[in-house]
């Protein structure tokens, strides 16, 4: 959907879908950008004893993404 979608818009995003959504995946993960989103405005918002961390929500999130690109068949 998202080749069919940015595809024209985006060259590399029809061209190689999985590598452009894998550097996607690690400028999340690199930029501290986000790391300070999460930490401003999810972790407030999440109640309870037990905190998720950005490293732990970004980890798992990375994990998700390789397996479901493991199952692709491109």
């Amino acid at each position: 959907m998202d080749i069919q979608r940015y595809g024209r818009q985006y060259t590399l995003m029809g061209e190689e879908p999985v590598v452009e959504l894998l550097f996607g995946l690690d400028e999340l993960g690199q930029n501290p950008l986000y790391k300070e989103r999460f930490n401003n405005f999810v972790t407030p918002m999440v109640f309870g004893d037990e905190k998720v961390t950005w490293e732990q929500a970004y980890s798992h999130f990375a994990d998700s993404v390789q397996r479901i690109f493991a199952q692709l068949k491109l």
